[in-house]
């Protein structure tokens, strides 16, 4: 493993990213947006999938659903990491998850 990511070092992020995902055999299935990206950027494109990483307070939740749900595909998840650690926000998922399911809009 280490020969590996010696090897991978001296490329560009950009080189080392899209190296794993073939790796694991989903370069097509996945596209990388870069952390640049400004945030709660709208996508022409339906979506599928949405993880947040570092952005889980209310506000931060609100933000993320009032942008993207409108282009979420029918069959799609959203992943808000690291939420059950702050208590509001958890909270707030437990109320609005069960509509969500429902197919309503909270």
């Amino acid at each position: 493993m280490e020969k590996a990511q010696k090897k991978l070092s001296k490329y560009s992020p950009e080189v080392r990213e899209r190296s794993v995902r073939m790796g694991f055999g989903v370069a097509e299935q996945l596209t990388h947006i870069p952390r640049s990206m400004p945030l709660f950027q709208r996508v022409d494109q339906p979506i599928d999938m949405s993880f947040s990483d570092f952005m889980h307070d209310l506000n931060d939740i609100l933000q993320i659903l009032g942008t993207y749900l409108s282009g979420m595909e029918n069959t799609s998840s959203i992943f808000i990491d690291s939420v059950s650690t702050s208590f509001p926000s958890y909270a707030l998922l437990e109320l609005l998850v069960p509509q969500l399911n429902q197919v309503k809009l909270p």
